[in-house]
């Protein structure tokens, strides 16, 4: 927690607070006496908090994600880090998602990108074999010939 001009907020509030009191005391063209800024200070703040509040009590109601889910967010995690040449740390979180849903093929596709970018081709094609493995399984034989054709004969 931060306090700023006696408030406490947290760091995002204050973030979106300096943005919007910047646009309002700069874009009027004209300078505002401390009092008025003050105020809207104030009316700013009180309707962040409100907002964090209200989104806070909706998320108690949210079902917790399933499995799918969870193993989504871990490989969006592993492709942000393949993009900035972590590969040990894509690598790990895309362990984590097929052990969280192992019917999930993403984890595979990426895993063998990142072996690709790494040199470590056989690895990578023996995940490519893999996913089209779980394709060709599910009666996916479309997806699977694709993986054959683009990913595992390339």
């Amino acid at each position: 927690m931060t306090s700023k001009g006696g408030l406490v907020m947290n760091g995002m509030d204050i973030q979106r607070l300096a943005a919007l009191l910047h646009i309002y005391h700069h874009g009027l063209g004209r300078s505002l006496p401390r009092w008025a800024t003050l105020a809207v200070a104030a009316v700013l703040f009180v309707v962040v908090t409100i907002n964090s509040a209200v989104s806070s009590v909706f998320s108690l109601f949210q079902p917790p994600p399933t499995p799918a889910q969870q193993a989504k967010k871990l490989v969006k995690i592993a492709i942000g880090h393949f993009a900035d040449n972590e590969f040990k740390e894509a690598l790990v979180a895309l362990d984590r998602a097929s052990a969280t849903d192992p019917s999930s093929t993403d984890p595979y596709l990426w895993r063998g990108t990142v072996y690709k970018a790494q040199g470590r081709k056989s690895l990578a094609r023996s995940e490519y074999i893999k996913m089209r493995n779980m394709y060709l399984a599910a009666g996916k034989t479309n997806d699977a010939e694709y993986i054959q054709e683009f990913y595992i004969d390339r």
